[in-house]
């Protein structure tokens, strides 16, 4: 595991979701390239993502789509009160890890 903390007061909760409850732990397994939500209470994973995504249902497009993420860490759950609140933040380090590259150029650096 790299990274492991409970999610913290979300709108998500707030709306009835009891998947996402302040006290149950968001983490990600670097080397498994997967991020779950455990329930505190019943030990379960209730919420996943990764290592396969091919019925991923997504309620909004992503610039891309979400096919692989390898080598991620730093999984948190943007705070209330910052934009993209409630949202699920990954770093994906991206590499092989088992799975094929992915495209080349997809991260842009700006210069100025």
């Amino acid at each position: 595991m790299n990274t492991a903390a409970p999610l913290g007061p979300n709108h998500w909760f707030d709306a009835g979701d009891k998947r996402f409850a302040p006290d149950n732990i968001l983490l990600n397994s670097r080397n498994g390239n997967v991020a779950v939500i455990v329930d505190r209470q019943s030990g379960k994973v209730v919420w996943r993502i990764g290592p396969d995504y091919p019925g991923l249902q997504l309620s909004k497009p992503l610039p891309r789509p979400l096919d692989q993420m390898i080598g991620e860490h730093d999984v948190h759950m943007i705070p209330a009160g910052l934009p993209g609140a409630g949202n699920i933040l990954i770093f994906d380090n991206q590499g092989n890890a088992g799975y094929p590259p992915t495209r080349q150029g997809f991260f842009r650096v700006a210069r100025h």
